[in-house]
């Protein structure tokens, strides 16, 4: 059941819906804190990683991709916590 609260849309869960799905997370949740840390890092190391690929292209290859060297810089600045 679907009820409206202003300009939110709210869901009702009966009690079993609730207790079926007590205790679940999605498969790529972290197990721990320390996971999350882990996970948090790799994906900082492989931005950093990727956007000095990207400055190391020639143009030739930039322009095989779609890009022009004003946005690879422009990407490249970027500190590595920022998507």
């Amino acid at each position: 059941m679907t009820t409206f609260n202003g300009s939110f849309a709210t869901r009702r869960f009966s009690r079993p819906t609730l207790a079926r799905t007590a205790g679940r997370r999605p498969a790529d949740a972290p197990t721990s804190l320390l996971d999350a840390v882990l996970r948090t890092l790799y994906v900082w190391q492989a931005r950093h990683e990727e956007r000095r690929a990207l400055q190391e292209m020639d143009p030739r290859l930039l322009r095989d991709i779609g890009l022009d060297r004003k946005t690879v810089e422009r990407e490249a600045s970027k500190p590595f916590w920022t998507a």
